[in-house]
């Protein structure tokens, strides 16, 4: 298996009665346990004449202390936000978003199931630090504030308790694979060079126009779709932007879908995934199962996503990008409206 560094530098060109969906979400890490996050998701339709009309917008403000969520606000929620304060942002979110909003294809929902996967992505903004320069005292401290006490087990048990936990999870954390040799030799990750990206790619309309946190990440989405008697056609793409220090730009997780969708079924004719930008060389191998997908209606994508694609067949952030299809019908009904 080969890693792929092959960003993509634009999106597609737009089409009259084309649907598009974009969103980001930016992680600004307070210190190595807490963090900020500013996102917002429009939905937009290209017009006849040419023109871009914004259907619906909507934005996201979180802050995190101690691992839990002290401030949540969302434009628009049918529901409210206090419901999370004292919650963590990662372990059980989805879950909880459930009980109180019933996903409907709007970009709310986009916005409360990616927020915790995209935090999984946001993660590796303390690694990567880390593995260029030390943490300062301060954050170090914070760290070791924040975690549970340690049990009393050897360095042995605890690599081979990760190991548990982690081995096969997906394809880069295949037991045999890159992460997996290096915790049981007891090894710090040693991460290659994120290939150089743009802030935003080519025909992007300069949304978003905020800058990445840095040291800090983006999570950026978009969903195109053009709806035909015969098959709707779909470009899903995202990228997870690492912004260094320094301020340099890096894609760390970079994915694009292309599939068909029978626009009287809403059933999947064919789907494929092309890997642009992947941290480990095992991580691509999980566009492979893909097209397992096929013949599956795209409402039923969260759920059928899940029991599909497992261990080693899967990728967190690719399987977060089929999830989010499941919306393809409501972005197309709402476009019309």
């Amino acid at each position: 298996m080969t890693r792929p560094e092959d960003p993509r530098r634009s999106f597609p060109t737009r089409v009259p009665g084309s649907v598009r969906r974009v969103m980001h979400l930016d992680y600004d890490w307070v210190d190595a346990i807490d963090v900020v996050v500013r996102g917002a998701a429009r939905d937009e339709t290209s017009l006849p004449d040419g023109s871009v009309r914004v259907d619906d917008e909507t934005t996201m403000h979180v802050v995190t202390a101690a691992g839990l969520i002290t401030e949540f606000a969302l434009d628009g929620a049918p529901f409210d936000p206090a419901a999370f304060v004292g919650h963590p942002l990662r372990q059980g979110f989805r879950a909880l978003s459930r009980s109180h909003f019933t996903p409907d294809g709007s970009n709310v929902g986009l916005l409360l199931d990616d927020i915790s996967g995209a935090m999984v992505a946001a993660s590796y903004v303390t690694a990567l630090r880390m593995s260029t320069e030390p943490l300062d005292a301060d954050e170090a401290a914070a760290m070791v504030a924040a975690a549970p006490p340690p049990p009393e087990v050897s360095p042995v048990d605890a690599a081979d308790a990760l190991q548990r936990g982690q081995a096969d999870l997906c394809s880069g954390w295949r037991s045999d694979g890159t992460m997996m040799v290096m915790i049981r030799a007891g090894e710090p990750m040693r991460f290659h060079p994120i290939p150089a990206v743009a802030l935003l790619p080519d025909g992007s309309d300069g949304w978003p126009s905020a800058p990445i946190p840095s040291p800090g990440l983006r999570r950026h989405r978009r969903i195109d779709v053009l709806p035909g008697p015969d098959a709707w056609h779909v470009d899903a793409w995202f990228r997870d932007t690492y912004c260094a220090p320094d301020g340099t730009l890096g894609s760390l997780h970079e994915y694009t879908v292309e599939a068909t969708v029978d626009p009287a079924t809403h059933t999947l004719l064919d789907v494929r995934a092309i890997p642009h930008a992947l941290p480990w060389r095992e991580c691509p191998a999980a566009a492979d199962a893909v097209g397992k997908l096929a013949g599956h209606r795209v409402e039923d994508l969260r759920a059928t996503v899940q029991r599909t694609l497992l261990g080693i067949e899967s990728c967190t952030h690719l399987t977060n990008e089929l999830r989010e299809l499941a919306d393809l019908p409501a972005m197309v009904a709402r476009s019309r409206a």
